[in-house]
């Protein structure tokens, strides 16, 4: 809690995390930036080192591969009656509408995000991603 007369530095940051672009801010008050101030220069900037947004930086994509998300694809859709959905027991095949040539979506937690049809690499059912996936950002 500071008072509202406190002297802070606010941050603010653009974000971007795939296609998705947010702001962030960090407030900071002065009692913690004072010790670090003698080193805070005119003439002494931060800058990049070359690193583009195709290249984020190694310690952000470490603290992001412990993150685990959700991913699925989707075959096919289909309708059923709840009547036929009780009725469902195992060994019971549910027909879709989609060829055995048909594209699958490939979903991250609730968004679609990719689109490519399904394989086999070695013994392993596959998707293989050939276009990104068409859904409306809201």
């Amino acid at each position: 809690m500071l008072l509202p007369s406190e002297a802070v530095l606010v941050c603010g940051y653009e974000v971007s995390i795939g296609d998705a672009v947010s702001m962030m801010s960090i407030c900071l008050p002065a009692s913690a930036i004072e010790p670090v101030m003698p080193a805070l220069t005119a003439g002494r900037t931060l800058s990049s080192t070359g690193r583009g947004p195709q290249q984020p930086h190694p310690a952000l994509m470490k603290s992001f591969s412990e993150i685990e998300v959700e991913c699925r694809a989707i075959l096919g859709r289909t309708s059923l009656s709840v009547e036929e959905v009780s009725d469902l027991e195992v060994g019971d095949l549910i027909k879709l509408p989609t060829k055995e040539s048909g594209l699958a979506e490939f979903w991250v937690e609730n968004i679609p995000t990719f689109v490519g049809p399904l394989g086999l690499s070695g013994k392993n059912l596959a998707l293989k991603i050939t276009e990104k996936a068409q859904h409306d950002s809201k």
